[in-house]
């Protein structure tokens, strides 16, 4: 949440994802912000079997840079054995490096093609939740 103020200020994330640490046990932990206090809050995405995030904002409000900022942070802590990123961009607008690759669970899918990519991801977390 975005709160408008006159001084904004903003955070530097390459020095928060510097300094970031693969947590212990069975935890993946996204950047979820920065909070009252100048700290950097991560959340767990296994605390939930359906987790949800909502990115939204005007244009040029920093939503991309957000984006990659977790990618960022996610392929900082973890390597690509351990979390694979599904990637759905509507509007082939993302710029990924190739040194992605290895942590991507399949080509990024594009405008158009993404039913398929998402009936796909749909059945991956099925089985994965009948596994459990």
């Amino acid at each position: 949440i975005e709160i408008p103020r006159q001084d904004r200020e903003f955070p530097h994330i390459n020095d928060a994802i510097k300094g970031l640490k693969k947590p212990k046990g069975d935890s993946v932990v996204l950047i979820g912000g920065v909070g009252i206090d100048g700290e950097l809050m991560l959340c767990n995405v296994l605390e939930s079997p359906d987790c949800h995030g909502l990115g939204a904002g005007a244009t040029k409000s920093g939503k991309t840079q957000g984006l990659y900022a977790q990618i960022a942070a996610l392929i900082s802590m973890y390597s690509p054995n351990e979390v694979k990123l599904a990637i759905y961009d509507g509007k082939n607008s993302l710029i990924l490096p190739e040194s992605l690759k290895p942590w991507l669970y399949c080509d990024i899918a594009l405008a158009g093609q993404g039913g398929d990519y998402i009936q796909a991801l749909e059945e991956e977390r099925t089985n994965r939740l009948k596994a459990r």
